[in-house]
């Protein structure tokens, strides 16, 4: 009976603490504006398992959290995240094309929650893939085994346009101005040469 209890709380406390997160494959992330939901979230939660403790006698249940930041201008960060929903994106239009309403609307869900950490512009390009989707999810549900008949390839089309905004593209090198290479020649200067005065014959006269 403690056991489940200890369960329970365990996962209430989890649940609290996550509410407030994104759920992505590297871990619970939260945008930097919800710092204080963050931490009274953390709060609630340890006051849970102390009033758990408080009158358990063989289990114990322990909070832990470590809280990092993310610098702006950390680029592995970001095309880690980016990559993240690309993979989403991809998920739910294959899930589009293959009629699986369930990979659909999983990816949506974990798409939405990613989509938190993301700038304006990013999140309403990630939101218009999202509704589309899902909108797509309910056609499936409605038209049943006549759906393959029924989706529109505009949503397909729609969902991979917003994958191709979180593409990672290198910035271009900046390229030098071309070096013309010339062979040197070295020149020795030529020896000074003296004139010497022509021989003039000498011509005796008695």
């Amino acid at each position: 009976m403690e056991y489940e209890a200890a369960t329970k709380v365990r996962s209430k406390v989890r649940s609290v603490v996550s509410s407030v997160c994104a759920n992505s494959a590297f871990g619970l992330l939260c945008p930097e504006k919800s710092t204080d939901d963050l931490d009274s979230a953390i709060t609630k939660a340890r006051r849970l398992t102390e009033e758990f403790n408080a009158t358990a006698k063989l289990t114990r249940v322990r909070v832990y959290v470590i809280a990092g930041r993310i610098a702006p201008d950390d680029v592995e960060a970001v095309r880690a995240i980016n990559g993240e929903v690309r993979d989403l994106l991809t998920d739910m239009a294959e899930g589009v094309r293959n009629l699986d309403v369930k990979t659909v609307r999983d990816a949506a869900d974990r798409a939405r929650d990613i989509g938190r950490m993301l700038a304006p512009d990013a999140q309403a390009r990630i939101q218009a893939a999202i509704d589309a989707a899902r909108s797509a999810a309910r056609q499936i549900v409605k038209a049943g085994e006549q759906a393959a008949q029924e989706i529109d390839q505009r949503t397909i089309r729609r969902i991979t346009e917003a994958r191709a905004a979180f593409l990672d593209l290198e910035p271009a090198a900046e390229v030098a101005a071309p070096v013309a290479e010339a062979r040197v020649l070295d020149f020795e200067p030529a020896p000074e040469i003296k004139s010497t005065p022509a021989p003039r014959s000498a011509l005796e006269f008695e």
